[in-house]
C-alpha cells in the first residue's frame, strides 16, 4: 500500500471518529431533556352505579381533600362532583351518599371559587339536561395516601340530578369559559401537558369488566397504554372535526352468533357512530333495535325508557352464550376493517334505584332517533381498550386482552415535539399504584451517527478499492551494484549529460511526444524523417528502448534511474544483469508541449523538469388543530332556567393561543 493511500485511509478513519464523537455530545445534549413518564391513574376499587355495575376513580377535591368517586367520561372536559347535601336531601336512604360514589361540600373548602349556576351542556342530544353549580377548585388523582398528581383552579361541577348518578372526570382536553372568551380554563387533562407532567396529549381507557377472571377494574393512562391489556392491531381512527363528537367510527355491521354458530345480523345498514364512556347504553337505529328485540326475544319499556329483562329471559339468554361481534371501520361500508366480540355478559347489567322501583336486569340499548344519537357507550368499552392521541388526531380501538397474571407493560406515547427524541423516564407515575419500567425510544444521535458512520466507512471502503485498482505496483528493487557492476555504474552517471535520446528535453534537435509541428511524435511518421531527427519509431536514426546496444556517443539512461525525468511505461522491461524486475504500470502523464521558442533556444546546462504532482484527492461528501370551535353549539332544546348566563366554550388549541367562540347562553 503506497503512503499515499495510507495518508488517505488515516484522514478518513480521523473523520469518522469526529463526526461519531459530535454525534454522541449532540445526542447527550437532546437527551437532557427530560420527557416525563406515562400517569397510570389507578380505579377505586369500587363497583358502583344504578345502571352497572361499573368501575369508578377517586379524586381528591378541595382543601382539606375530600374523595368523591366517579366515572371516566372521554366526552367531557370538567370534574363534576355530587353536591352535599343536595345530593342525599333529607329522608334519603342512608346508604346514598356512598351509593353516588360519596359527596362534596364546597363551604368546607377553602380553595372554592363559586361560579355560579349553568348548564352542564354534556349528552344534551340525547336529552340529558341538568345544570351544575360552577367553581374552581383544587382537584388531585386517587386518594390522600397516593402520590397523584394535583391541580389548582380546575373547573368542578356540583350536581344533584339523579340522571347522572355519580360524577364524572372529563379527558377531553377543551377548555370551558365562564362569561367571557378572555380566561379560557385548562382542562385537568390538558393542565397535566402545560405542566411537563405527561409525555403527550394522549390517554388510554377501558372500563374494566365485573365478569372476567377475579373482576378486572377499569385502566386509566394519560400519556400512554398499557399493552398487557389489549391484542394490538395496526388500524388508527383519524378524529372527526366535531371536537364534541371526535371520536368516531364507521359501524358497518353487528353480528350475533349462538353457542351453536349460526349468525344473525342485526345491522340493517352501516353508520357512524361516537364512541363515548360517559352513559352505559349503545344508541342504534330503530331497524337495528328492532332486530336485536327479534332475535333475544327483548322488550322495549316505554315508561321506563328500557330494555328490561325478566329472570325466565336472562336464564335463557345466558344459557345461549350470545357473541355480539361489532366490525369497526373509517366508512359505512368497505375497505379495511377491525372487529370487536363482546360476550351476552357485556350486555347482562343490573338497573337500581332510583333508574327502577326495584332491582332488574336490563339490556342497555336504546334507539337513536339520527346520526347525532347514535352512540357506543360504557358498555362497548368493557372489551374495547380505546386509546386517543390529540396532538396527532387520531385514536384507535382494541380487543381487551384477558390473560390472569400479566404484568402491567406502560409504552409511553411522545409528544410530537419529542418524537425523534429519547425518553428520559424510565418508570410510570402511578395515581394510586406502582407500576413496573416501560420502554423507551430509541434516540437520533444515535441512529445518524450509525448512519453516518457506516457511509462514512463505506467510503473509505470504495477509495481503497479504487486506489488498489489504480496505484503503481512496486518496483523490484535491484540489487546493490559491487566489482565491476559498480564501475559500470560510476560510468553511466559519467554520461548524465548526454541527451541525444533523452525522451524529454535534450539539444536543440528535441523530440516531443505529442504531434507539433516540426516534430516527429511517437507514431509513425514520414518513410524519411529529417536529417538529424530521431523518433522512436520506424526511421533510420531511431533509437530503440528496448534492449540491444546503445547509441552511439554514450549509454542511454537507465529506466530505473530516480531522476526527474518521468520514465516511460511499456509493455516489455530491460533485462539488467539477468535479473527480472516486475514492470510497473503507472498512468503515463501528459506532458506539456514544448513552445517553438523553447525548441531553438540554448539547452540549460541542468535541465529539470518539475515533478509531476499526484492527482488530488476526491472529495468527501458527507452523510449527512386548525384552530376551532371546541364543541359543536352545546344548546339543549331541554334549558332550565337560570339568573346567570354562562358561555362554554371549547377550543382545539390546546396551549390556549387560539379560541374560536362556541356559544352555549343556559338560564340559571
Amino acid at each position: 500500500m503506497s503512503n499515499r493511500t495510507m495518508a488517505m485511509m488515516g484522514m478518513l478513519l480521523t473523520l469518522l471518529v469526529l463526526v461519531e464523537l459530535s454525534l454522541a455530545s449532540s445526542d447527550s445534549d437532546t437527551t437532557n431533556k427530560t420527557i416525563p413518564a406515562p400517569i397510570v391513574v389507578a380505579a377505586s376499587e369500587f363497583w358502583e352505579g344504578s345502571d352497572g355495575p361499573w368501575s369508578s376513580f377517586a379524586l381528591r377535591v378541595g382543601t382539606p381533600a375530600q374523595n368523591p368517586r366517579v366515572f371516566v367520561s372521554t366526552a367531557g372536559t370538567d370534574t363534576w362532583v355530587v353536591l352535599d347535601p343536595q345530593g342525599c336531601p333529607s329522608g334519603s336512604d342512608s346508604t346514598c351518599a356512598n351509593d353516588r360514589g360519596g359527596l362534596f361540600n364546597p363551604n368546607q373548602s377553602s380553595t372554592w371559587t363559586q361560579q355560579g349556576l349553568f348548564g352542564l351542556g354534556l349528552e344534551t342530544n340525547l336529552e340529558y339536561n341538568a345544570n351544575g353549580d360552577y367553581g374552581l377548585e383544587t382537584v388531585g388523582l386517587g386518594l390522600q395516601a397516593t402520590s397523584g398528581p394535583t391541580m389548582e383552579s380546575q373547573v368542578v361541577a356540583g350536581i344533584n340530578q339523579y340522571n347522572f348518578y355519580l360524577g364524572i372526570f372529563g379527558l377531553n382536553p377543551q377548555p370551558t369559559n365562564f362569561s367571557n372568551f378572555d380566561n379560557p380554563q385548562p382542562s385537568f387533562f390538558t393542565a397535566l401537558k402545560n405542566q411537563n407532567l405527561i409525555p403527550s396529549l394522549s390517554w388510554s381507557y377501558t372500563a374494566g369488566a365485573p365478569y372476567r377472571l377475579k373482576k378486572v377494574f377499569g385502566s386509566l393512562i394519560f400519556g400512554g397504554y398499557d399493552v398487557s391489556k389489549y391484542y394490538p392491531n395496526d388500524f388508527t381512527f383519524p378524529m372527526a372535526p366535531d371536537i364534541s363528537r371526535d371520536l368516531v367510527v364507521g359501524l358497518q355491521s353487528i353480528t350475533l352468533t349462538d353457542s351453536g354458530g349460526k349468525n344473525t345480523s342485526l345491522l340493517p345498514a352501516g353508520i357512524f357512530t361516537f364512541i363515548d364512556s360517559t352513559i352505559p347504553y349503545i344508541y342504534l337505529p330503530l331497524e337495528a333495535c328492532q332486530a336485536f328485540e327479534k332475535a333475544l326475544g327483548l322488550t322495549y319499556n316505554t315508561t321506563l325508557n328500557l330494555y328490561l329483562v325478566n329472570e325466565t329471559l336472562h336464564n335463557s339468554l345466558v344459557e345461549q352464550n350470545y357473541t355480539f361481534t361489532f366490525q369497526l371501520a373509517n366508512s359505512e361500508t368497505g375497505g379495511s376493517s377491525i372487529e370487536i366480540v363482546l360476550p351476552y355478559s357485556s350486555f347482562d347489567l343490573t338497573a337500581e334505584y332510583p333508574l327502577v322501583p326495584s332491582n332488574s336486569s336490563y339490556f342497555p340499548l336504546k334507539i337513536g332517533t339520527n346520526d347525532t344519537q347514535y352512540t357506543l357507550g360504557r358498555t362497548f368499552l368493557q372489551e374495547a381498550y380505546l386509546t386517543a392521541d390529540y396532538e396527532r388526531q387520531n385514536f384507535s380501538v382494541s380487543q381487551c386482552r384477558w390473560e390472569d397474571g400479566l404484568p402491567e407493560h406502560i409504552i409511553p406515547i411522545l409528544s410530537t415535539s419529542d418524537s425523534t427524541n429519547t425518553t428520559g423516564s424510565t418508570n410510570s407515575t402511578t395515581a394510586g399504584t406502582n407500576a413496573p419500567p416501560h420502554s423507551s425510544g430509541v434516540s437520533a444521535g444515535p441512529i445518524a451517527g450509525g448512519v453516518v458512520g457506516g457511509l462514512l466507512v463505506l467510503a473509505a471502503l470504495g477509495y481503497l478499492a479504487f486506489a488498489f485498482a489504480t496505484c503503481r505496483k512496486p518496483f523490484k528493487r535491484r540489487p546493490e551494484p559491487y566489482g565491476a557492476a559498480a564501475e559500470a555504474a560510476a560510468i553511466e552517471k559519467d554520461h548524465d549529460d548526454v541527451k541525444e535520446n533523452a525522451e524529454l528535453e535534450g539539444h536543440n534537435n528535441a523530440m516531443a511526444e505529442l504531434s507539433s509541428p516540426g516534430f516527429v511524435n511517437e507514431v509513425q511518421g514520414s518513410p524519411t524523417p529529417p536529417p538529424g531527427v530521431a523518433h522512436e519509431m520506424m526511421g533510420d536514426s531511431m533509437y530503440s528502448e528496448l534492449p540491444g546496444d546503445y547509441p552511439q556517443g554514450g549509454r542511454r539512461k537507465s529506466y530505473f534511474d530516480k531522476s526527474p525525468v518521468v520514465a516511460e511505461s511499456h509493455s516489455l522491461t530491460p533485462t539488467i544483469e539477468d535479473e527480472p524486475v516486475v514492470e510497473p504500470h503507472p498512468v503515463r502523464p501528459t506532458p506539456a508541449r514544448p513552445s517553438l521558442e523553447h525548441q531553438e533556444a540554448e539547452e540549460p546546462e541542468t535541465p529539470i523538469s518539475p515533478p509531476v504532482s499526484p492527482p488530488a484527492s476526491p472529495p468527501i461528501i458527507p452523510a449527512e388543530a386548525s384552530s376551532q370551535s371546541a364543541t359543536a353549539p352545546r344548546t339543549s332544546n331541554l334549558m332550565t332556567p337560570k339568573t346567570k348566563t354562562r358561555k362554554k366554550w371549547r377550543s382545539v388549541d390546546y396551549t390556549g393561543a387560539d379560541y374560536e367562540s362556541d356559544h352555549d347562553w343556559r338560564q340559571d
